[in-house]
C-alpha cells in the first residue's frame, strides 16, 4: 500500500463512551483511572471528545516562545560562585549578613549578567540593593536583576505570628518603591510555596497556597496605591518540583494558569502583567540517606518536570544536601544535559495539546480551586481561622504521604522497596516501622 493511496476517511470515528467501553472491555475489570493524591484522579485514557485542552501557558518572556532557563544555585562562599558563574549558572542565592561580607561574596561578579538572588532581612533591603548598584556601576543598573527572597506571610506561618504578617503586609507597598528606585527590576516577594510542599503537603495544596499568598501581596500593593501592572512583575514565587513527574509537570502549568487568569482578572492592562517568574526547587523531602545515588536520579527527574512545566530557573537540590563541589558540579551537570542534550529548551510547553498532561493540569488545579474554596470559608488567610484551616488541611496530607510509602501505596526505591543490606542482600520494607515518617521532614507546627 502507498501512503498517498491511504483514505483516513475510510476509519471510523468512535464516539467517547463507546470508546470507553472497548478500554474497559481491555482492561478486564481494572480501572482505568487512579488516584495521584487527594482530590486529584489520572487517566492515561482520554478522547478527544474530552476536550481537556484549555489553553497554552502565557510566555515566559513577550521576546521569546523558547523554553529557557536559568541554573540556579546557592553558595557560600566567592570562590565557589565564581566557579559556579564560569560552569553555566544564570542565578546566584546568597546570605546578606553585613555588607562587607556581602561585597566580599560577590567580587569579581558581572552583575548586570546574572540574575542575584539574597536572603536577607526586610530593614536591609536597601542595602542589599544600593551595594549590588555601586559594584555593578550606574551604567549598568538598568540591566541588573534583583530577587529579594522576603516571603512575610509564610514566616508568619512558621513563627505562627499573625501580628507579624500584618505588619509587614501594611509597611509592604510603602517600602518598596525605594529599591525599585535604585534597580528597577527587583521582584520584592518570593512566595516560598515549596515550603509547605517540603513539610508534606499536596501538589494541589502547594497551588491553592501560592496563589492565596500572592493575590494578598498583590492586594497589599494595591491597597498602597500600586497599580496592578506595577504591582504583578514584584512578586515571584517558588514551587516544589518533585519525581511524582507528571503530577509536578500538572502543577507548574496549573499555576501557571491560574495566575495568569488572576491577574487578569485585575484588569491588567498589559499582556507582561500576566506573566510570573517562577523558581523551580527540587524538592527533598523523600530523598534517601542511605543510598544517596539513588537522590541523582530523583533530582533529575524533578528537574524535568520543572522544565517540562515551565519554569523559569531551576533549584537543583544536590544528592547529598550538601555545598560541596562535587555535588554542586553534578546537579549544575543535570540542568545542562537537559538543556545542552535533551533539547529541552526548544520547545515552549511541550505539555500543550497531550491529553494526559492537561487532563492532569486540570484536575490539579481543579483540587486547588477545591481548596481555597474552603479556606475561604474557613477564614481570611491572615486571620486566626486561615492559619489553623492550613494548619489542619498540611496535617491531613501529611498523614496520608506517610501512610502511602508505609504502606506501599507509594514507591519509593531504596526508601520502601528494593532495600540493600550490608551483605548486598535485598530486603523487603517493614511497612510498621514508621520508615516514611523518618525520612519526611515532619516538623510540628511548621509551614
Amino acid at each position: 500500500m502507498n501512503w498517498p493511496d491511504l483514505n483516513v476517511d475510510a476509519f471510523q470515528s468512535v464516539d467517547a463512551e463507546k470508546w470507553m467501553e472497548l478500554v474497559k472491555k481491555e482492561l478486564k475489570g481494572k480501572d482505568a483511572a487512579w488516584l495521584a493524591e487527594a482530590g486529584v484522579t489520572l487517566s492515561p485514557f482520554i478522547h478527544r471528545d474530552d476536550n481537556v485542552t484549555r489553553k497554552k501557558l502565557p510566555p515566559k518572556s513577550l521576546l521569546t516562545q523558547g523554553n529557557e532557563w536559568l541554573i540556579a544555585q546557592e553558595f557560600q562562599s566567592n570562590s565557589a560562585l565564581l566557579e559556579g558563574l564560569i560552569s553555566g549558572v544564570g542565578k546566584v542565592i546568597v546570605d546578606f549578613k553585613s555588607e562587607s561580607q556581602f561585597r566580599k561574596m560577590l567580587e569579581n561578579v558581572y552583575l548586570n549578567m546574572v540574575e542575584v538572588s539574597v536572603r536577607c532581612g526586610w530593614e536591609d533591603r536597601t542595602i542589599v540593593a544600593q551595594t549590588i548598584a555601586d559594584m555593578a556601576g550606574k551604567a549598568h543598573t538598568a540591566e541588573i536583576q534583583l530577587s529579594l527572597n522576603h516571603d512575610p506571610i509564610s514566616d508568619a506561618y512558621d513563627a505562627n505570628d499573625l501580628h507579624a504578617a500584618l505588619s509587614a503586609l501594611s509597611a509592604l507597598p510603602a517600602n518598596s518603591g525605594d529599591v525599585k528606585a535604585v534597580l528597577p527590576k527587583t521582584r520584592i516577594v518570593n512566595v516560598e510555596a515549596c515550603r509547605l510542599y517540603e513539610a508534606g503537603a499536596s501538589h494541589a495544596l502547594e497551588v491553592a497556597y501560592a496563589l492565596a499568598a500572592g493575590r494578598t501581596y498583590l492586594d497589599a500593593f494595591i491597597k498602597g496605591g500600586w497599580s496592578v501592572d506595577d504591582a504583578a512583575p514584584l512578586i515571584q514565587f517558588s514551587l516544589a518540583a518533585d519525581s511524582d513527574y507528571f503530577v509536578s509537570i500538572a502543577k507548574f502549568r496549573s499555576f501557571r494558569l491560574a495566575w495568569a487568569a488572576l491577574v487578569e482578572g485585575y484588569g491588567a492592562q498589559y499582556d507582561c502583567s500576566v506573566i510570573t517568574w517562577v523558581n523551580g526547587v527540587t524538592s527533598t523531602r523523600v530523598y534517601d540517606n542511605n543510598e544517596l545515588y539513588n537522590n541523582l536520579l530523583r533530582s533529575t527527574i524533578s528537574t524535568m518536570s520543572a522544565v517540562i512545566g515551565g519554569a523559569d530557573a531551576v533549584v537543583t537540590s544536590t544528592y547529598n544536601q550538601a555545598n560541596d563541589a562535587d555535588a554542586l558540579r553534578w546537579a549544575r551537570n543535570i540542568q545542562h544535559l537537559l538543556c545542552d542534550e535533551s533539547g529541552l529548551d526548544k520547545v515552549y510547553d511541550p505539555g500543550f495539546g497531550i491529553g494526559y498532561v492537561e487532563h492532569a493540569t486540570q484536575e490539579v488545579l481543579n483540587q486547588a480551586y477545591s481548596y481555597l474554596n474552603e479556606w475561604s470559608k474557613a477564614g481570611d488567610l491572615i486571620s486566626t481561622e486561615g492559619f489553623s484551616w492550613l494548619r489542619n488541611q498540611l496535617d491531613i496530607n501529611q498523614k496520608q504521604l506517610i501512610h502511602a510509602v508505609n504502606n506501599g501505596e507509594a514507591t519509593l526505591v531504596g526508601i520502601n522497596k528494593f532495600l540493600v543490606s550490608d551483605e548486598g542482600k535485598v530486603l523487603v520494607a517493614d511497612m510498621s516501622s514508621g520508615l516514611a515518617a523518618m525520612k519526611l521532614k515532619v516538623k510540628e507546627g511548621v509551614l
